[in-house]
């Protein structure tokens, strides 16, 4: 047998082509699995995108009542608040809870979410500002069943008033 007829066998033969197959199949699955962790990191990303229209519309309303002196409405403008700005951590520094990398110097969503970001600070702000007014009581009038009359030798704050426009404080 000659030199050259042995050296070509050596790269022909079935194991070595198990071999290179072993390889893709390796590559392949290795690929998949990181294709695999980048779609759930998008799906994530999206998740909270989302969430943030929701919470920014939930926001706006929370704020309206808290400010209207709905007392419950101060807890959930409170919760809303924590929500959007934890979202926007997550996506601006990356968070393993919820599954996203930080997107801050991202080519295709750093400028966006900059956007995002600067939009919020006033909101939050503003926000704040409205939850740190949670001292309203009601002294007078309960109209949780409507505008009427009523309650007349009875404790004030259960007593019905029929659309109360002016406040007199007497000595």
């Amino acid at each position: 047998m000659s030199a050259t007829s042995s050296g070509a066998s050596r790269f022909s033969g079935p194991l070595f082509w198990g071999i290179v197959a072993l390889g893709f199949l390796v590559v392949l699955g290795a690929n998949l699995f990181w294709q695999a962790k980048l779609d759930a990191e998008e799906r994530n990303a999206i998740r909270l995108t989302t969430d943030l229209q929701v919470l920014s519309q939930q926001i706006s309303k929370f704020a309206t009542e808290a400010a209207s002196g709905n007392n419950e409405a101060f807890e959930e403008l409170k919760a809303t608040r924590k929500r959007i700005q934890d979202n926007l951590d997550a996506l601006s520094k990356g968070s393993d809870k919820e599954g996203v990398p930080s997107y801050t110097g991202s080519k295709d969503a750093g400028k966006p979410l900059a956007a995002v970001v600067q939009a919020w600070e006033p909101i939050g702000k503003a926000a704040d500002t409205i939850d740190a007014r949670n001292n309203i009581s009601t002294v007078a009038g309960d109209n949780a069943n409507g505008a009427a009359f009523g309650g007349d030798f009875g404790a004030a704050a259960a007593a019905q008033l029929d659309t109360p426009s002016d406040v007199a404080i007497a000595p």
